[in-house]
């Protein structure tokens, strides 16, 4: 597990000092102290973490004080802060521009639900593109220390992988994060929580794509389903909810696609293929489970099915075609977050679990 290290005016601290402010932030940032509680003495903090002398122990304090977590009082030693550094302070971690046509859709919804939330509940986002900085970059270093040092009340993270460093992040015990995703190797800190419907959002969405297809009497249907992870595409429960639907799959017309390597091409020459195929004559709608195929597919197809596309965002992308949009209710989705955040924050020994919305 990376950790990363703190960090004073004249180089690292030491670890005793370190030790004792994290400790502090975390009872605070976790709701077992709460604003105006008494501190424990000095004394205390010396037999507990065997620091060397009481000079170092109120260095760890000088530290918390000088950042806002605790005050001192008169005839009462050193209280929590009224008013604490991460009161009302979120990060969004936001993945865009790097040609990720999910992202490209997504993260202006995340955006504009952030933004509303922020006014709704008067508190602030701090939204960092994780594609502007990278590992190892100041910004980046400093995003890092903000959240271990218990600057925010919550993170929440568009997008979990490796090659951001977000198993750096997520590996920072005690700070409440929720992200959109399955839970990974890189999901280690046991305060990290993706939406626990993560693995369910291609089947749930199907469901709601087949009854829109069943409505409006388009009974054989094609589907073509991202082969990202087992969970997401299993071809015997797609095959499941279209019969309970009361749809036909037309032979050979449930296909799972590689999408790891996102290519337009491909996407075109699997379109055109389908389009000229046994299965492609027969059916009425076509239901594409990855929003990166809609544009190749179209382009190719025009107007010839009904299409039902998954979108990760209720941000449609612009189209002649007569396209069905299902997605993640972004505002209420991220509320959901928060409330699970708020209820670590304030020392709920069992908050709920994030939940994900569908429009």
């Amino acid at each position: 597990i990376h950790r990363t290290t703190g960090m004073g005016k004249r180089g690292p601290l030491p670890l005793k000092r370190m030790r004792i402010s994290d400790w502090v932030r975390r009872e605070i940032a976790l709701g077992r102290f709460l604003p105006g509680d008494r501190i424990p003495d000095r004394r205390w903090f010396l037999h507990r973490f065997k620091a060397a002398n009481l000079p170092l122990v109120q260095q760890a304090f000088a530290d918390l004080e000088r950042e806002g977590f605790v005050v001192s009082a008169s005839r009462r030693g050193t209280c929590v802060a009224e008013r604490l550094p991460f009161a009302g302070r979120y990060l969004l971690l936001v993945k865009d521009g790097d040609g990720d046509g999910g992202a490209n859709f997504f993260t202006p919804s995340l955006r504009a639900a952030a933004k509303a939330l922020a006014e709704e509940r008067g508190i602030r986002f701090e939204v960092m593109n994780l594609t502007d900085a990278r590992p190892g970059e100041a910004a980046y270093g400093k995003m890092i220390e903000e959240v271990r040092r218990q600057h925010y009340a919550g993170v929440v993270v568009q997008h979990l992988h490796k090659g951001h460093g977000l198993d750096t992040v997520t590996n920072l015990d005690d700070v409440p994060m929720v992200f959109f995703g399955l839970p990974s190797e890189y999901s280690q800190g046991n305060r990290v929580r993706s939406f626990d419907d993560g693995c369910q959002i291609h089947p749930r969405v199907f469901r709601l794509q087949c009854e829109d297809c069943a409505s409006q009497g388009l009974r054989r249907i094609a589907a073509f389903i991202p082969h990202i992870n087992p969970l997401y595409a299993r071809p015997d429960e797609f095959s499941r909810l279209a019969a309970e639907a009361g749809l036909g799959i037309v032979a050979n017309g449930l296909q799972t696609v590689d999408i790891s390597h996102w290519n337009p091409d491909q996407f075109r020459r699997l379109a055109a293929l389908f389009a000229a195929s046994d299965a492609g004559r027969e059916a009425k709608a076509v239901v594409l489970m990855d929003e990166n195929m809609l544009a190749p597919f179209a382009e190719v197809c025009g107007n010839r099915y009904r299409i039902f596309c998954h979108c990760n965002a209720p941000i449609l992308p612009k189209s002649r075609l007569s396209v069905r949009f299902h997605g993640v209710d972004c505002t209420a989705t991220l509320a959901s977050a928060l409330d699970y955040m708020d209820a670590v924050r304030t020392g709920s020994r069992t908050p709920s679990s994030p939940r994900i919305l569908f429009v």
